[in-house]
């Protein structure tokens, strides 16, 4: 067990016991940190510190923005430039990338294009004859040009605009695919559009500005409908760092984890909501939820991740906690003593 008073020293502690695991011929890929939320301190400290050792680790529940995907900047632009008129502020720099990246111009000429669509205000896509960029994009690039004009101005034609995003992914951007990261990336915006055109509809407050710039905006704020999960294979040589949940999405088995936090109230957060309670659903619900009751079904979901952290289990289990979490709180959870508890009546 590791157990010092604060989390600093908990994480200090965490990195050494791993070194040590490492330079005694543990294979890397063997050994597994587990916490129930991973936040960029924990990461960043254990990053730096196996580094400077010589190590690698990879968190595999890496959670991204949708907006910082360059997947999505490229179906934002698009749409940008078939709704001018949703007053949406898109910029020379990330319209540029899109020319780089749909017409295969260099960076200088892309930005050449990006500027002379910013000419009149509203991003719109400029005759290239009438303005004599022809010339200098190169005529090779001029018709690709005009064949992206010609798709821009069908895409203006889309009534229904959760219908525009499956248009801009399958006429548009399916070519430019580089990875299953793209295609979860193009999903999720398309099941956020349907959804959200279906919000627009029945409240009159999201009505105030056009659906399409509500969606954008709503993409770009970095709102939790808006979030987007990679599953990452592990990497070779690398500690891996997760969440109970990633582990068992992932389907690894480990000789050696760390759980980390242990103290933290958070290994026994209830799984449902008050509105979405699945045990006062059943059909056989004796009609009684109280606080008894309640605590029973969060003891039981822990010691299910407990348990099926030990089944990936092939060798020991380190515990690691401290008194008191990052913001100076005392941790209150009681992980630690259920499982001290379990293996005093083992034996």
């Amino acid at each position: 067990m590791i157990s010092p008073d604060f989390r600093a020293e908990m994480i200090s502690d965490l990195g050494k016991r791993i070194i040590d695991l490492l330079e005694q011929g543990l294979p890397p890929g063997r050994i597994a940190v587990i916490a129930p939320a991973i936040d960029r301190v924990l990461e960043y400290t254990l990053t730096r510190q196996l580094g400077a050792a010589g190590h690698r680790l990879q968190n595999l529940t890496r959670r991204r923005l949708l907006s910082d995907e360059p997947y999505t900047q490229l179906m934002v632009n698009i749409a940008s430039l078939a709704r001018p008129g949703a007053g949406w502020p898109s910029n020379i720099s990330s319209l540029a990338h899109c020319f780089r990246t749909v017409l295969g111009l260099d960076p200088v000429r892309s930005a050449l294009l990006a500027s002379h669509c910013f000419r009149d205000g509203a991003p719109s896509l400029p005759d290239l004859d009438a303005s004599g960029l022809r010339r200098r994009l190169g005529f090779s690039a001029g018709d690709r040009y005009d064949r992206f004009k010609e798709l821009v101005a069908r895409l203006q034609q889309v009534d229904e605009t959760e219908n525009l995003f499956q248009r801009i992914f399958s006429e548009a951007l399916a070519p430019f695919v580089t990875g299953p990261e793209d295609i979860v990336t193009s999903r999720q915006v398309i099941d956020t559009a349907i959804k959200f055109a279906r919000a627009h509809r029945n409240m009159p407050k999201l009505q105030e500005r056009s659906l399409v710039f509500g969606f954008l905006q709503l993409i770009t704020q970095g709102t939790v409908a808006a979030e987007v999960f990679h599953n990452q294979e592990p990497e070779p040589g690398a500690v891996i760092l997760t969440t109970p949940l990633g582990l068992f999405r992932s389907g690894l088995s480990f000789d050696h984890q760390f759980w980390v936090d242990c103290s933290d109230a958070s290994w026994f957060m209830k799984d449902y909501r008050e509105l979405s309670n699945p045990e006062v659903m059943r059909q056989d619900w004796d009609g009684v939820w109280n606080d008894e009751a309640e605590q029973a079904i969060i003891r039981l979901g822990a010691a299910l991740r407990v348990r099926g952290l030990l089944y990936r289990c092939r060798g020991k289990v380190t515990i690691v906690q401290s008194d008191y979490n990052g913001l100076g709180y005392e941790q209150q959870g009681s992980l630690p003593e259920i499982i001290l508890e379990s293996v005093v009546a083992a034996r």
